[in-house]
């Protein structure tokens, strides 16, 4: 079972670089690690629809109606922790809906509603094989010139971690039933 000390080491390594034991210990390794970590592992997630990061929650509306344009607000998850919202749905599920976020809060028409979102995944064992491989290269990207001081690596690491979304996107538009695109009359008379 991986852990982010684990993940960690893996881009330390690909690097070249002394690994660590903890995210506590006392050489500039670790103290990269541990001042980079939480916020590229959010970035990842945030950056792509990982299947295994995406939940659900139905919210209730907070009292106060927002300023401009939208009936309702809701608070975003925090258990668990809201990165980004995929998509709104009436409480039947029947319904998509226009909404917006603004800050931690989200703007819509509807009283309650169900969303679907990406959630923060803070366990590396819960994390599929290729959001792994992912944090590891975007950990070597951004430890990379701090550590090498090379511009070439730097970017072979950019490089790398592109290379892993790409194949991401694939894979995971793969598992799951395809959107139906439903035709009408502007769709259709686009296609002539």
């Amino acid at each position: 079972m991986a852990s982010k000390v684990d993940l960690a080491n893996e881009a330390l390594l690909v690097l070249g670089a002394n690994t660590i034991t903890s995210f506590t210990d006392n050489d500039s390794n670790a103290v990269l690690v541990n001042r980079f970590y939480d916020s590229e592992r959010d970035a990842v997630l945030r950056g792509h629809r990982w299947n295994c990061a995406i939940t659900t929650a139905n919210l209730a509306s907070l009292i106060g109606t927002p300023i401009i344009a939208w009936e309702y607000k809701f608070t975003l998850p925090t258990d668990p922790y809201c990165l980004r919202v995929l998509d709104v749905r009436t409480v039947t599920g029947d319904i998509k809906l226009d909404y917006e976020v603004q800050g931690r809060e989200l703007l819509t028409e509807e009283s309650a509603v169900d969303i679907t979102y990406i959630k923060r995944l803070t366990d590396a064992s819960q994390f599929d094989a290729l959001l792994y491989q992912a944090l590891v290269f975007r950990m070597a990207w951004k430890l990379s010139f701090p550590i090498t001081r090379s511009h070439v690596v730097m970017n072979h690491m950019g490089t790398m971690y592109e290379a892993i979304i790409r194949e991401a996107r694939t894979i995971d538009s793969q598992e799951g039933t395809p959107e139906v695109i439903v035709s009408d009359t502007l769709t259709d008379v686009r296609l002539r």
